[in-house]
């Protein structure tokens, strides 16, 4: 016993920083006086008492011991050493496993302040741990973290949550205001996530807009990550320009969500895209039945990689009709998918997945080309519409391409307008103005679709050569019934005419819609009251029927259209009267 008294007064008088760690709990079991002088120095924001008995350890020191846990456990095993940055200092350790049966209980551990030349290792550590940008741990830092959370476990009712989330509209930022500015916005966001965690969590960032947040303290996951989407969404001030961004955050818990560090990353990552495609801004927990929903959608995507192959996909033409008594003025060409089992698949599923499959290239290229050979064998050179997504204009052959089809299909260029949307715009201002310019020197139209909707910049009008303006559907549906799209509409309409813009009004559903937007001198209009899509053989009979008279709005019709409002929400749907459309549109079978 006096032996014992002996050295242990020893080494509490030793100049050698000399700490003990469990390393089932990462308590202190003893800290010399130069050890606890050592950490007052660098400063941890922890007050460690007398010895340290009983205190959590330091995180740099827990986080140390958990990512060399596994080499401590080794029978062979002797003296480690390593080197962390703590408080604006390096300190060098040197760490022995202390046994009981075989089995490392804790770590010895001397530590001491590193000279400069010695601490250049520790700075190569770092950066090979560490975002250079942020400087939040990096992936492979989280891997090995994870790696020995996993192994370990909590202890009491504590659970491993890992949080995984991505930033809504970062590449809109990237894109208007360049990659420097970008890099501000991550910096920002390093700066709030690191706010809201614990000590023991741990923020990282795998690259681009991805985060992943391990946490260990406790607390609630589902508040964590609603406090995460809270401060993500508060605005930035970037440029001398504050942005909104967002976030969604997917959770997944262990054991409970997977035994594996694999399976929880891929879990939370699961969940987290569930969240963005159900509902942007929110927090979502894994469920087995989310892999089943995944597993449809990487179905869906092999299908529609080969639908073009087994000839699934088809055009549909949806007339357009003008609303000064010209009858017909064009078509649009409009995508259709018949898939074998489960029937018609609708664009709005199948177009974002082509778009972020890369299968948009492929697709597009089969619309364009079908739509103008099917033109170029109308009786009447009407002109056809082609949607284009702005995934289509990153091929920097588009130009050449368009050039190719329109010759090998015979079409006149005057005939063919490319529909494009602001997202075009707005991703790649200056190649898509270079693009659209050349392609209007062609002779193609140009059409601006979902005009009204987005940011509708006019700058857009004025700097991109648009020939056409679409209006959103959303506006068509309220006009007549609220003032406000009302005056939208006749707003766009002043505007386009000053422009020299024409202007199609989409979404006519009914007498009444018509009814306004002739009134307000609308130049044409499309929707189902006037004409459904319809397959190739049907236009080529429209085409050939007789032409139609003029349209002539009666007293009689124009009584009974404004008469007619859209169904209430106390009236069953389907059940608002139907009034024919006006002497000179066709009639509907």
């Amino acid at each position: 016993m006096q032996d014992e008294d002996l050295f242990r007064a020893v080494v509490d008088r030793s100049p050698t920083a000399t700490l003990v760690c469990d390393l089932d709990t990462y308590a202190l079991t003893y800290a010399n006086a130069k050890a606890l002088d050592l950490l007052r120095a660098v400063e941890t924001g922890q007050e460690v008492a007398e010895h340290g008995v009983g205190d959590a350890a330091p995180a740099f020191l827990r986080d140390c011991l958990l990512v060399r846990k596994a080499m401590l456990a080794s029978p062979f095993a002797k003296r480690l050493k390593a080197e962390v940055a703590v408080g604006g200092e390096i300190l060098s350790l040197e760490i022995e496993p202390l046994r009981r049966a075989g089995r490392p209980v804790e770590a010895l551990v001397f530590a001491g302040i590193t000279t400069d030349t010695v601490s250049t290792e520790a700075a190569l550590w770092h950066m090979a741990h560490h975002d250079p940008l942020t400087d939040l741990p990096n992936r492979a830092y989280m891997n090995a973290r994870l790696d020995a959370l996993v192994a370990d476990g909590l202890e009491g009712e504590r659970c491993l949550a890992v949080l995984c989330l991505d930033l809504d509209r970062f590449k809109l930022v990237n894109d208007l205001l360049g990659h420097p500015v970008g890099d501000i916005l991550l910096k920002q966001v390093a700066d709030r996530l690191r706010s809201l965690v614990q000590e023991e969590d741990l923020v990282c960032r795998l690259g681009g807009d991805e985060f992943v947040v391990l946490q260990t303290s406790g607390t609630d996951a589902e508040r964590l990550a609603l406090s995460i989407i809270e401060a993500l969404s508060r605005p930035y001030t970037l440029d001398g320009q504050q942005f909104e961004i967002g976030t969604s955050v997917g959770i997944a818990l262990h054991p409970r969500d997977g035994a594996t560090p694999t399976d929880l990353l891929k879990h939370a990552d699961i969940a987290l895209y569930t969240a963005k495609k159900t509902q942007r801004g929110t927090a979502r927990f894994f469920e087995p039945k989310l892999v089943a929903g995944l597993t449809a959608r990487v179905t869906l995507e092999r299908d529609l990689a080969k639908a073009l192959e087994r000839q699934e996909m088809r055009l549909e033409y949806q007339p357009i009709y003008r609303c000064d008594g010209r009858t017909l003025d064009s078509f649009e060409a409009l995508l259709r998918w018949d898939h074998p089992q489960r029937g018609p698949v609708a664009p709005a599923e199948f177009i974002p997945l082509a778009e972020e499959t890369g299968l948009i290239h492929e697709i597009g290229a089969f619309a364009l080309r079908t739509a103008c050979a099917e033109a170029a064998r109308w009786r009447q050179p009407y002109p056809v519409a082609v949607n284009f997504s702005p995934m289509q204009f990153r091929r920097k052959d588009l130009v050449r391409t368009i050039r190719r089809c329109l010759s090998d299909t015979g079409l006149d260029a005057g005939r063919l307008t490319l529909e494009v949307t602001e997202g075009l715009l707005i991703q790649n201002p200056q190649q898509s103005e270079k693009v659209l310019r050349e392609l209007h020197a062609l002779g193609i139209k140009l059409s601006l679709d979902d005009f009204g909707t987005g940011f509708s910049s006019l700058s857009y009008l004025l700097r991109y050569p648009f020939d056409q303006l679409k209006i959103d559907r959303s506006f068509i549906t309220l006009i007549g019934d609220k003032d406000e799209a009302t005056s939208v509409v006749q707003a766009i309409l002043t505007l386009a005419a000053s422009l020299k813009l024409r202007v199609v009004a989409e979404g006519v559903e009914h007498s009444g819609q018509l009814l306004q937007l002739a009134f307000l001198k609308c130049e044409c209009v499309q929707g189902y009251y006037l004409g459904r899509p319809m397959p190739p053989g049907a236009v080529r009979s429209l085409i050939a029927a007789k032409p139609m008279e003029a349209v002539t709005f009666s007293k009689d019709w124009v009584r009974q259209a404004m008469s007619v409002r859209r169904p209430g929400p106390t009236q069953r749907k389907g059940t608002a009267r139907v009034i024919p459309p006006p002497s000179g549109f066709p009639t509907k079978s």
